[in-house]
């Protein structure tokens, strides 16, 4: 599986989303089979719950479409 982009959300117990999405494209430049991924992000809320949850989705070239 080749991985090419990975999206992630910050959701808490009642699925409220907290935070901006994440998205990460794959470096143009970068090894086939070690995929660079560059990017940070960072949350500085004081209202996270300890509970809240990291949802990752990644997609590959299967299901691009």
């Amino acid at each position: 599986m080749t991985c090419f982009k990975v999206a992630a959300r910050v959701l808490d117990r009642k699925y409220e989303v907290h935070g901006k999405d994440i998205n990460a494209n794959v470096t143009l430049d970068s090894d086939i089979y070690n995929p660079v991924y560059e990017t940070k992000t960072e949350f500085r809320e004081n209202n996270i719950p300890p509970s809240a949850t990291i949802l990752f989705k990644v997609k590959d070239i299967r299901n691009a479409r």
